[in-house]
């Protein structure tokens, strides 16, 4: 899904074209402006954006035989709500899709 789907989506539900855009640029740079000043963002039901840094390490490239500092960084991470978790596994079912329930296999390959 994309910014112009969730807009779309936001016109079936009673939103003009224009309140949906607007809507959904404000909430981007409300959500990006606190990434950039490393804050936390919660959104009830939905989950949590926040910046985390990456450390710095060593790499190796094999054709050259050389190793290198691949600098730290930061990159941002989101971390579901439990409320997220739990409606994305009622909502799919891997049973489904042809995945054993391992609930229900005896484990011993025979029968």
């Amino acid at each position: 899904m994309n910014k112009d789907k969730l807009i779309d989506l936001l016109t079936y539900r009673g939103y003009t074209y224009n309140s949906a855009s607007v809507l959904i640029d404000g909430l981007l740079e409300v959500i990006t402006d606190a990434l950039a000043n490393h804050e936390t963002v919660k959104i009830g039901g939905l989950g949590s954006f926040n910046v985390r840094r990456r450390a710095s390490y060593e790499g190796f490239n094999p054709h050259t035989m050389q190793r290198y500092t691949v600098e730290g960084q930061y990159s941002v991470a989101f971390t579901p709500s439990l409320v997220m978790k739990r409606i994305c596994r009622e909502r799919y079912d891997i049973r489904e899709e042809g995945v054993p329930d391992p609930e229900q296999e005896s484990g011993t390959g025979q029968e």
